[in-house]
């Protein structure tokens, strides 16, 4: 391909050689990135930017999974910027997506909320339905993460709403599934409350209490604490 000069062939294989170093059983980072380095050099070469975007999502995604947060971070805000300036509603969508990711992994919902707004907006503006409805069911998991069980309930039945529009089953099917695990969590926290509520009027002692959401309340009070 180097002695034909084809610059576009030349990127694909760039990117195969990434994702078979990635796909190993241990991921060889390093050779990967050089890869997209390789590629990112050839996208720049030819002053394509949509390439250029779309090489720095595959570098943010490498360093992603080498727990290299700011690296990834940096690269993800990197490639967006590109994809903004070529007007790809749909490349800001799937950096979004990776961004919403990365802060859930590092804990930060407050951001990943904020992102996976700008997330949904742009699946919208783009016509992509599907993906608009999974980032929303993504938002909800993270509300009901965070105990939010009102906010979670709006958006799975907001993505419902979506999916149904688009006759899509599966996606309806997802929805659904978040819309009864919030109501199972609202329904056991309730009970939780009860159990307390008539236990100290009862003056049963703490350790004889049975509570079935106990643990995952102390887990988020944890985490909530640490972060």
């Amino acid at each position: 391909f180097v002695e034909l000069r084809d610059t576009s062939f030349r990127l694909q294989s760039h990117h195969m050689l990434k994702d078979c170093y990635m796909a190993k059983q241990h991921p060889d980072r390093e050779r990967a990135l050089q890869e997209m380095h390789a590629a990112l050099a050839l996208a720049e070469a030819e002053g394509d930017r949509a390439k250029m975007a779309t090489c720095m999502h595959s570098i943010a995604e490498i360093e992603a999974r080498g727990n290299s947060f700011h690296k990834a971070l940096a690269s993800l805000k990197e490639s967006r910027r590109l994809f903004a300036e070529v007007r790809s509603d749909r490349g800001q969508a799937i950096v979004l997506a990776t961004l919403v990711d990365l802060y859930c992994s590092a804990g930060m919902y407050v951001e990943a909320v904020t992102h996976g707004k700008d997330w949904v907006t742009l699946c919208h503006k783009a016509g992509d339905n599907f993906t608009e409805g999974m980032a929303l069911v993504k938002l909800g998991k993270i509300m009901l993460e965070s105990a939010h069980y009102d906010k979670a309930t709006q958006l799975a039945e907001a993505a419902q709403a979506v999916f149904a529009g688009v006759g899509n089953t599966t996606g309806t099917e997802v929805a659904q599934d978040l819309l009864d695990t919030v109501n199972r969590a609202k329904a056991s926290e309730e009970i939780g409350r009860t159990l307390y509520k008539v236990a100290d009027l009862m003056h049963v002692p703490t350790s004889l209490i049975i509570d079935p959401n106990l643990n995952k309340r102390m887990g988020r009070a944890y985490v909530s604490f640490h972060s």
